[in-house]
């Protein structure tokens, strides 16, 4: 089986083509494009692979960062008294103030 120009050939997919195909059958068509729009619009299929490649690099990174937390983050280092602990306040006002 050939890899790279072979996805041209007619009914050779990959596993990315499945993952599309899928995710496009499933949510993007009924959810996000308007009806008018073909399934092999360049457009939509630019809005497909990067919601796919964001929405699964986010996901990557969040789980990996909690197992990291979780699993090799020394809880100790919390207690030290020049921790900052970070309250809903501060939060709030990182989150709306400092961008």
């Amino acid at each position: 089986m050939a890899v790279g120009p072979s996805l041209c050939r007619g009914k050779e997919e990959t596993k990315m083509d499945i993952m599309l195909d899928y995710t496009d059958e499933k949510f993007f068509t009924p959810y996000i494009y308007p009806e008018s729009w073909r399934p092999d619009h360049p457009l939509r299929q630019l809005i497909n692979l990067f919601l796919i490649t964001n929405i699964g690099g986010a996901l990557l990174y969040l789980s990996c960062a909690t197992a990291s937390f979780y699993l090799l983050f020394d809880h100790e280092l919390m207690k030290h008294p020049l921790f900052l602990k970070v309250t809903y306040i501060s939060f709030l006002f990182v989150l709306l103030f400092c961008n």
